[in-house]
């Protein structure tokens, strides 16, 4: 749940990593932007988790690549600016 208001007091800290995470989710996005439909299709199929795909190796590595990966991959503005809140 979003937090109305709070009594703790702010510590003063910049949150740089969060800052880092959000600037890497919109520069993988401008990316995306960039692709033409045949080639963003295959990036989201290549990068991107598959549920069908998983089958037995849902322990993988790859499989928890593919978990990773899907963190940064988003289908427009509004999904993206709706993760980043």
């Amino acid at each position: 749940m979003i937090p109305i208001r709070t009594t703790n007091a702010r510590t003063g800290r910049v949150p740089y990593l969060t800052y880092g995470l959000i600037l890497l989710n919109v520069l993988v996005f401008l990316w995306e932007t960039t692709l033409p439909p045949q080639a963003l299709r295959s990036a989201f199929y290549n990068l991107a988790l598959v549920p069908c795909e998983l089958g037995n190796q849902f322990f993988s590595g790859e499989t928890a690549l593919d978990f990773l990966r899907s963190m940064f991959l988003h289908g427009d503005w509004l999904h993206l600016g709706g993760n980043m809140l």
